[in-house]
Parts: structure tokens; C-alpha cells; sequence
């Protein structure tokens, strides 16, 4: 039996392809006990989407190593990205505890978590810069400015993932100076 070429709708015949049927779906995550909601694909992490959209959800690598994004599925599926086992001990396993940064959802989800507030934090945001100053403060802590292509908004505890051209991976590093609410040129 020949698959379908075309799929008939209410009042309109639409083309049949893989990524239709199996293309990423949006899902609605909500937390508990904030109340807080937000839409997530299924091709990104819970993390990834809560933090596209400044939901100040807490979280330290995003790559499963730090544990800082643990919550408990409540309610609805999810495809673990990488397995969970190597950070989680099995009683969290069996309790229902995932890792957001290595969770995708499978539908519409409910987790718990504590530490989640019911404010928007400003979206991340790709930025080009350069290094204008460097100074030491002791034997072994630098304070490096940075120029920026555009103007920043940040809150506080947020960081940057800076990527330098040839070396391979990123680092996170606080920002030292104070959110300005038009922006920063300089962090």
C-alpha cells in the first residue's frame, strides 16, 4: 500500500511530508507551585524554551552536569535528551525527577519546582564584542571590559557564554557591573 501524497482537511487538501507529521510540536509546560506557563518545542530543552522566553527558571551549566535545574514531572512525558542517570541517584529517578536542560517535552507537561518567580527575566540575546581593557585585581582574577556591538539589558545573576573564534566551546562569566534599564554598550 502506497502512502498518501496529500491529507484532506476541513475545506482545504494539504501536502503530505515527514516534517508535517513529525516535525516539532509545541507543548505548554506549567510550574507549580509559581503558576508560571510557557510554550516549549519538542526539538528544544524545557530550559532552552523557559529561558528564550526570560522565565527566570533556575539553572546553572545547561548541560545536566549541575543539577541547579531539577524539577519533578507532575504530570505529562518527556524525552530525556541525554540520560539522567549519571546525575541523578536512583531514588530521584524513580521519584519522577528530571534535569529541565536535558528534557524535552512530549505533550503538554507539569513540573515542580521551588526558586521559579513570577517575573520575566530579559531574553538572551547574541552580541558581538571586543576587548577594550583588561586589569588584574589579584594574582589570579582578571577584570576583562568588553565593548559590545549593541547595547545589553541583563538582570542581575545573569551571565554571558562568551565564544571565541578557534577555540573550541564557550564559558560563562558574570557580569560586574549593574543593570542599566537602557542598556549597557560595556559590560
Amino acid at each position: 500500500m502506497q502512502a498518501p501524497e496529500t491529507i484532506e482537511g476541513v475545506g482545504r487538501t494539504m501536502p503530505l511530508s515527514f516534517k508535517s507529521l513529525f516535525g516539532p510540536r509545541t507543548s505548554r509546560v506549567s510550574l507549580k507551585p509559581s503558576g508560571v506557563s510557557f510554550d516549549a518545542k519538542s526539538n528544544m530543552s524545557i530550559l532552552e524554551a523557559a529561558l528564550a522566553q526570560g522565565i527566570a527558571f533556575p539553572h546553572s551549566c545547561t548541560v545536566g552536569t549541575c543539577g541547579s535545574c531539577k524539577c519533578k514531572l507532575k504530570e505529562g512525558k518527556i524525552r530525556e535528551l541525554t540520560d539522567f542517570a549519571y546525575i541523578l541517584s536512583g531514588e530521584e529517578l524513580r521519584g519522577g525527577i528530571v534535569l529541565a536542560c536535558q528534557a524535552a517535552p512530549r505533550g503538554d507537561v507539569v513540573l515542580e519546582i521551588e526558586g521559579v518567580e513570577n517575573r520575566h527575566l530579559h531574553p538572551a540575546g547574541d552580541f558581538k564584542g571586543r576587548i577594550v581593557e583588561t586589569k588584574n585585581l589579584t594574582h589570579d582574577v582578571k577584570s576583562v571590559r568588553v565593548q559590545l556591538d549593541k547595547a545589553i539589558e541583563f538582570d542581575a545573576g545573569q551571565y554571558a557564554a562568551i565564544d571565541v573564534p578557534g577555540i573550541f566551546g564557550k564559558r560563562a562569566y558574570s557580569f560586574a557591573n549593574t543593570p542599566k534599564s537602557n542598556g549597557a554598550p560595556e559590560i
